[in-house]
C-alpha cells in the first residue's frame, strides 16, 4: 500500500486547504473595498475617519477555526507518531514552558508540578532526538517576548482552545494606509508615505492638515486576528500563512527522523523529507 499517508500529514494537508479558503474569502471581501471618508470639525479643526461600510461573512470565522483545529490535532498526532503504539493513549502534543522536565524546584505550585508530569508521561517512550527537538519549541515564559517563534506553538493552542468555548478573536475589519493626499492653497500634496501599512480600525481618526480639501485616501480592506492580548492585531491571512510555515519547516521536518514507522510503511516521496502525502504551498 504504497499510497499510505500519515494522520498527522493529512491533518496538515486539510488545514492547507482550508488556508486557501481563508484566503479566497478575504481576498473577496477586500475587492469590495467597503469603507468611506468621512469628515467632521473639532475643535474648528477638521477631523477625517475611515468607516468600514461592509462587514466580512461569519463564515470567514469558522474558516479560521478549522484550519487552527486541523494544525493542532495534526501536532497531536504527529507526537503519538513520536511514541511507541503502546503509550499513544497518553501522548499529546507538548507545549508548557522551558524547563518542565527539570527536577521540581522548591514549593512549585499545583499546575506546575502536574505539567512536570505530564511531560514526563509523553515524552518518556520517545527517541532522545525527538525530545531534544520538542525542549527547543517549548514557549518562553515571558508575557512581553513577540519576537520568538517558539510562540507559534502556543498561539495554535491558545487560539484552538478558545474556539472550543468561544468565538476566535478575529477583529472588526480595518484598512492597511497606503496614501493619504489633499489640496491647500491650490496645491496637491501628499503624506509623503509617512502612514504605508499604518493599521487603521473602524472609525479611528487619519490626519490632514486644517484648511485642506479634496482629501483622498487610499487603503487596503483587511481582516485582523489577535493571537494573543501582547501581540497585538495582525492579518489574519499573513499570520495563518505563517503558521503553517512554521510548523512545517520548524515542527514536522525536525522531528521526522524521530517517528516511529508505521504498517504500512511510510516511505515519503522525494519531494517530501518529512513524511508522504505532502502537499506544497508554494516554490
Amino acid at each position: 500500500m504504497d499510497d499510505f499517508v500519515p494522520s498527522y500529514i493529512l491533518k496538515l494537508n486539510r488545514a492547507k486547504t482550508h488556508l486557501k479558503a481563508l484566503q479566497e474569502s478575504v481576498e473577496e471581501y477586500r475587492t469590495k473595498n467597503a469603507y468611506e471618508i468621512r469628515r467632521g470639525v473639532k475643535k474648528q479643526s477638521n477631523l477625517y475617519w475611515v468607516e468600514i461600510t461592509e462587514r466580512p461573512p461569519d463564515s470567514l470565522r469558522l474558516i479560521a477555526a478549522d484550519f487552527f483545529h486541523n494544525v493542532h490535532s495534526g501536532l497531536d498526532h504527529l507526537a503519538c507518531a513520536l511514541a511507541p503504539a503502546k503509550n499513544r493513549r497518553s501522548v499529546m502534543f507538548p507545549i508548557f514552558w522551558p524547563g518542565v522536565w527539570e527536577t521540581p524546584q522548591f514549593c512549585e505550585n499545583r499546575e506546575r508540578l502536574k505539567d512536570r508530569e505530564r511531560w514526563t508521561t509523553i515524552t518518556r517512550e520517545m527517541k532522545p532526538g525527538a525530545v531534544t527537538v520538542l525542549k527547543s519549541l517549548q514557549p518562553i515564559e515571558d508575557p512581553w517576548n513577540k519576537s520568538g517563534e517558539v510562540q507559534v506553538v502556543e498561539f495554535v493552542h491558545r487560539l484552538w482552545n478558545r474556539d472550543k468555548h468561544m468565538n476566535l478573536p478575529i477583529l472588526t475589519p480595518a484598512l492597511v494606509m497606503q496614501k493619504i493626499s489633499w489640496e491647500l492653497d491650490g496645491l496637491e500634496l501628499h503624506d509623503g508615505g509617512q502612514v504605508r501599512d499604518r493599521w487603521l480600525e473602524d472609525r479611528a481618526p487619519f490626519g490632514a492638515p486644517n484648511g485642506a480639501v479634496i482629501v483622498k485616501f487610499k487603503g487596503i480592506p483587511n481582516i485582523g486576528i489577535r493571537p494573543s492580548e501582547v501581540q497585538g492585531d495582525v492579518p489574519i491571512v499573513g499570520f495563518c500563512e505563517h503558521v503553517l510555515d512554521f510548523i512545517e519547516r520548524g515542527v514536522y521536518e525536525p522531528l521526522y527522523p524521530f517517528v516511529h514507522r508505521q504498517s504500512p510503511p511510510t516511505r515519503g516521496p522525494r519531494n517530501s523529507p518529512w513524511g508522504p502525502g505532502a502537499t506544497k504551498r508554494g516554490p
